[in-house]
Order: C-alpha cells, then structure tokens, then sequence
C-alpha cells in the first residue's frame, strides 16, 4: 500500500487536499470495505474472506469469513 501523501492534509480554509482524499479512497478500497447499514442490509452477493462491513444495528465492525460474518472475537454474528 502507498505511503500517505506528504503536504498538509488540509489547507489553511479546512478544506482536505485532494490527494489526501485519494489517498483515503484507496486505503479504504484496499481494505476491502463493504460499506455500513442494517444488520438486514448486509451484503450477500460478490464476497470474499476479509471484507468487512460496519454493522449499525450491532454498532461494530464485522468481517466475512469462509460463509459467514463473524465479529473480532471471531464469533459469527
């Protein structure tokens, strides 16, 4: 993965510089984020071991493995 860009990641306004935002992008792409929703609304189709999913009805992260979504602890959820 590529090392975060090195100027400023804001400007003097506030405002994100955009190859911070690309740089974000990227990491997050590379992690293999699913997005975040409901327990009902997890993703079913196009999975693979290690994509995750920000869980809001648990109010936690959790991760597919194998057929199933399991927590950090390892127990399916």
């Amino acid at each position: 993965m590529s090392q975060p860009p090195t100027q400023k990641p804001f400007d003097e306004n506030g405002n994100p510089d955009n190859a911070w935002i690309e740089w974000a992008l990227n990491v997050t792409r590379n992690l293999k984020y699913k997005g975040s929703d409901t327990t009902a609304n997890r993703p079913t189709n196009g999975l693979t071991d290690g994509d995750w999913y920000l869980d809001t009805t648990l109010g936690y992260p959790i991760w597919y493995y194998g057929s199933v979504w399991i927590n950090s602890a390892g127990t399916t959820v």
